[in-house]
């Protein structure tokens, strides 16, 4: 089936909490989540990746654009869909979002920070373009887990351009 990444314009904190907790990734502390959920919904974007049928694949989240043309992107897939011959469906629905990202926004470079456990999530995105650039040692604590890696990921308009001609 093709995908398709449509934008919520209408995103609430309790929207964003909803995604969080169904895909295990809230953080120990309450504080640390209420600042994700407003952060997110009052700053950011937020992209829904849906198949034919309507059934959701991810969620993306961008933030804004900050000094230095740089933007933060969170990738959440639902893992069912990520299991292998996803990348066509995948680039077909978020390529045109990473383009208008890099075209329409100013940025020239997305960081995403993926936890060692979302190794789904890291192989998407190298699938996309992004690359692996570093570790963050027990950098992150999800309720009731122990802390674990963080991996930075990285895309720049450059990369975009030659993922986009290697296609």
């Amino acid at each position: 089936m093709t995908w398709i990444a449509t934008e919520n314009t209408n995103l609430t904190a309790e929207q964003i909490y909803e995604v969080l907790k169904h895909h295990r990734l809230l953080p120990e502390s309450i504080d640390t989540v209420v600042c994700i959920c407003n952060g997110m919904a009052y700053q950011g974007r937020h992209f829904v990746v849906t198949e034919g049928d309507g059934q959701e694949v991810a969620n993306i989240f961008v933030s804004d654009v900050q000094e230095g043309e740089t933007a933060s992107l969170d990738f959440i897939p639902v893992p069912k869909y990520f299991r292998s011959g996803f990348d066509e469906d995948l680039r077909g629905a978020v390529m045109p979002v990473l383009t208008g990202i890099f075209r329409g926004s100013g940025v020239r470079r997305l960081n995403s920070l993926v936890p060692s456990s979302r190794s789904k999530t890291k192989r998407a995105l190298c699938s996309l373009g992004f690359v692996v650039e570093g570790r963050m040692r027990d950098a992150v604590r999800f309720h009731g887990k122990e802390p674990e890696d963080i991996r930075v990921l990285g895309m720049l308009s450059d990369d975009l351009d030659r993922s986009i001609r290697e296609g």
